[in-house]
């Protein structure tokens, strides 16, 4: 790699266990808040919110809602080169 270049992996989803609802999920990582102790769902409003969760580049609206979670664990990469 060049001196100006970076390369970074991202994962693409997680597996989380919703800590009030005692359910699991598996949900696009970027609707994670950087804590990894809260995510963002869709919110009753959201249309179509089974495509979104399939989605690894969907993002939260101001629609969705913050939930309590456990993060279990994170898969998938893309590498970004900058």
């Amino acid at each position: 790699m060049s001196g100006s270049s970076k390369e970074r992996s991202l994962k693409l989803f997680s597996v989380i266990y919703f800590n009030l609802e005692h359910r699991y999920a598996v949900i696009p990582s970027n609707w994670l808040e950087s804590n990894k102790e809260v995510c963002l769902w869709p919110g009753p409003k959201t249309k179509n919110p089974s495509k979104l969760v399939k989605d690894p580049n969907s993002k939260p609206d101001r629609t969705f809602k913050k939930f309590s979670i456990r993060l279990i664990k994170s898969y998938g990469t893309k590498c970004l080169i900058s």
